[in-house]
């Protein structure tokens, strides 16, 4: 049991779901005007997993002389399994990764290879760059990425959206809805990954946590400024202030503010990625006419960030998230 536990902790596996709903996410952005199905998202999303657990298996062969001083909790340092196991695994991961994101395109397989190259090169250099955290940032920011092209691999529908002939009143517009989730996304994710560089800190300094903490908030600004592009759409203001207000707003600030040990307040944000998805989820329903109930009603896809933040939240109970 203690070796699958370990397995499990390696492979960050209360992450993952928060992985299929950024896949979902950027599905919808493409999706969500023309109902089609959804088959090749749960695809990519598969695809993107497989990555994201090979790269924790990379990351924890790398660090290892690391871990044995800070972290020798983890499974490599316990002598649970030999370091050339987890190299192997994380290989085969890799592979099979490729492997399915090419089967869905070409598009989501040459962006599954530019995600396992950012990932390659935050293994190498988040121990001794600050730039790291940025590098992880864009990796979780790409995968809203890969979710639009498994939907439409050469991003033509983009044109029509930039057009104006789905419904988006200007480019503008299209900015916000496309670019600021990144923004917003590779902040969250570089404020995590500063506040948990502070747990293997000494007490003394892990203090300096206001940069983290504004990072983790950036979403609400990123994802409200929606708002200023559509004055007039009643229901995209209201969607949009209740869930990052009311909904990511609260769980953040009771994640990253309330008094309680790093290690939890990390669990506990990476917990809330997916509530950044429903956010502008909730805008793009309201924003094509539509209503949550009927949409949902008519695409699973739609449950998804709700269900992976619940999911992260009983996965964290199994195996550290960080």
């Amino acid at each position: 049991m203690q070796h699958l536990r370990a397995l499990l902790a390696t492979a960050r596996i209360a992450n993952v779901p928060s992985v299929v709903s950024n896949v979902a996410f950027g599905a919808v952005l493409m999706q969500v005007s023309r109902q089609e199905s959804c088959t090749n998202a749960y695809t990519a999303s598969l695809a993107a997993c497989l990555l994201y657990v090979a790269g924790n298996f990379l990351n924890d062969w790398y660090d290892v002389a690391w871990d044995r001083q800070h972290r020798p909790e983890r499974a490599i340092p316990r002598a649970l399994f030999r370091r050339s196991t987890y190299l192997i695994t994380a290989i085969a991961l890799l592979a099979s990764s490729l492997g399915i994101g090419f089967a869905v395109n070409s598009s989501v397989g040459i962006l599954l290879i530019v995600l396992a190259l950012l990932v390659i090169l935050y293994t190498i250099i988040h121990k001794k760059n600050r730039l790291g955290v940025w590098v992880m940032g864009s990796c979780r920011a790409m995968l809203y990425v890969v979710g639009m092209a498994c939907m439409d691999s050469s991003f033509s529908h983009l044109h029509d959206l930039f057009s104006g002939r789905s419904g988006f009143t200007d480019a503008c517009a299209m900015g916000c809805i496309f670019v600021f989730p990144a923004l917003g996304m590779l902040c969250y994710i570089a404020g995590i990954s500063l506040l948990a560089k502070a747990e293997s800190l000494p007490q003394e300094q892990q203090r300096a946590r206001l940069l983290p903490r504004l990072l983790v908030f950036s979403p609400i600004l990123t994802h409200g400024a929606i708002v200023s592009c559509f004055p007039r759409e009643t229901d995209i203001i209201v969607h949009v202030a209740f869930h990052a207000l009311a909904v990511f707003g609260t769980w953040t600030y009771f994640a990253a503010v309330w008094p309680r040990p790093i290690g939890q307040r990390v669990s506990r944000l990476l917990m809330g990625i997916p509530l950044i998805d429903a956010i502008l989820l909730s805008a793009i329903i309201s924003l094509h006419g539509l209503s949550p109930s009927s949409l949902i009603s008519h695409n699973p896809i739609n449950y998804i960030p709700s269900l992976a933040f619940l999911l992260a939240g009983l996965l964290q109970r199994i195996a550290p998230a960080s």
